[in-house]
Formats: C-alpha cells, sequence, structure tokens
C-alpha cells in the first residue's frame, strides 16, 4: 500500500504570533527575521497516538536549501526557514503552548542565515530556565508570553560562545614579536637548566673530570 503523502497548508497566525515574539522580545531573538520564516501545518494527516506519547508536542524547523532556495531567491521571496506542525493538534494548543513551541524553534535560528544552534539542554536553557525542565510535556508552567512580561535571562541564549571570536582583541603586532622573542629565551633558559642537570647528575660540573662532593662545604683534599 502507498504511503499517502504528506499535504501542507500555511498557518498564518502563526506567523503573526512570531512577529509578536520578535517585536516584544527582540533581545532574545535577536537573530531572527519574521519575514525569513513560513509556518506549515500537515492537514491531511494526525500524528499517531504512541508518537504523540514519545513527543507530546511537535514542532520542527527546517532551513531551507538548494533548489527551493534558489527558487525562492529566483522570485524575490525572503523565506529561509519552515517551521512544520500538525493542523489537528496546533488547534488544540494554548496560546501559551503555541508561543512557547515558536519559540523553541526561533531561539535556533542564527545571524547566519541557514544555519542553526544544536538542539540540546545546554542551548536552550534560556526556556528551562523560565518554564522548567517539563516545559514541552505539561502546560502547568507555562505563560501567556505576550500578555505577560517574561523576564527572560538573556546569558542563556543559545549560540553566544559562537560570538567569541568577533570581540577578541587584535594584539599589536611588536607586541607578538616581543612575546614571541621572551618565549625564545624562556626556551634556551630550561636548556641550560637541563645540561647543567645532566652535567651534575655525572657528577662533574666543573668539567674536571673529577667528582664534585655532595657536600658544598667539603674539602676537596681530604
Amino acid at each position: 500500500m502507498a504511503k499517502t503523502e504528506s499535504h501542507y497548508s500555511r498557518i498564518n497566525d502563526a506567523e503573526e504570533i512570531i512577529q509578536d515574539l520578535c517585536d516584544k522580545y527582540a533581545d532574545v531573538f535577536w537573530a531572527v527575521k519574521p519575514e525569513m520564516i513560513i509556518v506549515m501545518g500537515v492537514d491531511n494527516k494526525t500524528r499517531s497516538e504512541a508518537q504523540k506519547k514519545k513527543v507530546p508536542y511537535f514542532t520542527k524547523l527546517k532551513a531551507i536549501k538548494g533548489s527551493e532556495k534558489a527558487l525562492l531567491i529566483d522570485n524575490n521571496i525572503p523565506s529561509r526557514y519552515i517551521i512544520e506542525t500538525y493542523w489537528d493538534e496546533w488547534n488544540d494548543w494554548k496560546e501559551s503552548r503555541k508561543q512557547v513551541m515558536l519559540s523553541n524553534e526561533l531561539i535556533k535560528i542564527t545571524v547566519d542565515v541557514g544555519k542553526t544552534n544544536s538542539y540540546d539542554c545546554a542551548g536552550f536553557k534560556i526556556l528551562i530556565s523560565e518554564f522548567g525542565v517539563n516545559w514541552n510535556v505539561s502546560d502547568t508552567n507555562l505563560k501567556d508570553m505576550l500578555i505577560n512580561d517574561i523576564d527572560f535571562d538573556l546569558d542563556l541564549r543559545p549560540g553566544l560562545d559562537t560570538e567569541e571570536s568577533e570581540t577578541d582583541e587584535i594584539e599589536d603586532p611588536k607586541e607578538e614579536a616581543e612575546e614571541a622573542e621572551e618565549a625564545k629565551e624562556a626556551k634556551e633558559e630550561v636548556v641550560e637548566v637541563e645540561d647543567y642537570k645532566t652535567m651534575d647528575e655525572e657528577g662533574d660540573e666543573d668539567g674536571d673530570g673529577e667528582e664534585t662532593p655532595d657536600d658544598p662545604d667539603a674539602n676537596p683534599f681530604e
């Protein structure tokens, strides 16, 4: 039996929510350009109970690539990402659930269009810290993000570590040369010390062919 192909239709109110979230929480979704995102819902299928048990709430972000991207560019269409979900589930979700599910996809988007932040707890601590570790299995701690003012911890935004190279100070070439020369001299000193220790182990550090006493105060003529 042939597998039924999924049919998609656009969820316009989801895109309006994205615009509102980006307007209100610009510091959180700083890398997101709402006009680059399309939200599509599967309208001819539903997920199985087993799938829902494994993942109670489902959305998925996909970067538009290859020929699809080329086609959009050729037609001056700015969309570069698609968020997928299922219409039947979307219609059952409360507003707070819709907002947090969309937020979960938005924080994956990076300033480098077409690339995304990794999907793991470390990357999405900003949601966990505000809504708890069970935010994706329970609505208990979810607040309406557009009615309430959520005080997100901006230090927990994903992808911040990738910006470190942009903020590093550029060292002066003269200082680099001086540091290199100092490192070279330090290395030479280490070699000299090692040679001294080698001769000392042989008991002939003064090069006279005779053992040097262990006691520096000892009389060499005794």
